[in-house]
């Protein structure tokens, strides 16, 4: 109780953030045009959105419609102001506008850019801020794959605003495309042992965002595990298999918890209060009213691990009996039961004495990730002949 009594609010968290962001883009804005920076002299907006640091403003200008629109933009060129690019994919969408594809129709060698458009402007720039500070902090800790998207660029418009970032994949598939996939091509459920892969790629991502960039992302719901190629998926294999790695992408909702943090209160220790998520996906002590860190991210692996699973939502019961929150279906007999019996208690429950989330702390969802990793261990060639298949049905 008395840690929800000193909880700092998340939503007025979260708004302060997003304009301290939009103040600090604004700055740089300034900043440019005294030192003379000077805008691209070339037509190619792919060019401009994939020049690392770029932040500029097109006041006269407003979000192409066709990146607003809730109809298919492939295949469109879009313009800003006399810039022009070509939308080669869709990648996501969602209420305030769309993650495209841009390719540059003028030059083969640029390399093509995700470009996420928002009107309003809302989080977008604490989203271009906060990805600046995860590169900035996660970044040297991580060998190999980096498995979250690297921002580029932020421009500003009338309207609203775009960001570019570097992109997981070609396609944009997440994990409920995934189970998809599975039932459309298969007509089989996400078999167990992919599950398993899957969920120790999100523990491990969740993890380091956690313990290395000190940021909980507030979001991490199935949609926003993006399927990444990776040759450093799982020990013993040499080559990249299609879709066997994981990005989390959409820190639109994301607190940087060096920032939220009272004076002389360490980071790892804040505590927030009131909702962050849709009903459906928030955890147990948003739920119950209470003090919640770690557990919002938490919960969004439960909610992945499940949808590859079950291929449903998760929902989740408490048992008067136990006093425990668990999923409402009942794990398959033929399944690892003991690891994900074990998995789903320690991430979905408080501590009984502190009434917070002690199993959902960064050393906590290390040792779970390394149980689950000694069965996989036992099956690399089962879980590689697996993803290789899966690679081949991947749309």
């Amino acid at each position: 109780a008395l840690l929800t009594k000193n909880a700092i609010n998340y939503s007025q968290v979260h708004k302060t953030s997003v304009r301290a962001a939009l103040r600090q883009l604004q700055v740089k804005v300034r900043q440019n045009a005294i030192g003379g920076v000077v805008r691209p002299r070339d037509s190619d907006l792919t060019r401009v959105m994939s020049t690392e640091g770029y932040v500029d403003d097109f006041p006269k200008e407003s979000v192409p419609r066709e990146l607003l629109q809730s109809s298919s933009s492939k295949g469109s060129m879009i313009t800003l102001g006399y810039l022009r690019g070509l939308v080669k994919e869709e990648l996501g969408k969602g209420s305030y506008g769309k993650v495209v594809l841009l390719e540059s129709k003028e030059d083969p060698t640029v390399t093509a850019v995700a470009v996420k458009a928002q009107a309003p402007t809302d989080c977008l720039g604490l989203e271009y801020t906060i990805l600046k500070a995860v590169q900035e902090r996660v970044e040297p800790y991580c060998t190999g794959h980096f498995p979250f998207p690297r921002a580029l660029s932020f421009v500003s418009v009338s309207d609203g605003a775009l960001l570019g970032m570097t992109n997981a994949s070609q396609s944009g598939i997440n994990l409920v495309d995934l189970v998809n996939v599975y039932k459309a091509v298969e007509d089989t459920p996400v078999p167990e042992l992919i599950a398993l892969h899957y969920t120790i790629l999100m523990l491990k991502i969740i993890e380091t965002l956690h313990w290395h960039g000190k940021i909980l992302h507030c979001d991490a719901k199935p949609d926003n595990w993006v399927l990444s190629n990776s040759n450093s998926a799982f020990e013993g294999c040499t080559e990249e298999i299609p879709g066997s790695g994981l990005m989390l992408v959409d820190f639109g909702k994301a607190v940087d918890l060096t920032t939220a943090a009272k004076s002389g209160t360490d980071a790892m220790n804040v505590v927030l209060r009131g909702s962050a998520s849709d009903q459906q996906m928030e955890c147990a002590a948003m739920r119950k009213g209470l003090g919640w860190s770690f557990d919002a991210d938490t919960f969004g692996i439960c909610a992945g691990a499940h949808a590859l699973l079950y291929g449903t939502h998760i929902e989740i019961d408490f048992n008067s009996l136990t006093r425990r929150w668990m999923p409402r279906k009942p794990l398959r007999r033929y399944w690892k039961k003991d690891l994900w019996t074990d998995f789903f208690d320690t991430l979905l429950n408080l501590d009984k004495v502190s009434l917070t989330a002690l199993g959902s702390r960064p050393g906590s969802l290390r040792d779970l990730r390394k149980k689950m990793e000694s069965h996989v261990q036992t099956r690399t060639s089962e879980l590689e002949s697996l993803l290789r298949h899966q690679g081949r049905i991947l749309p």
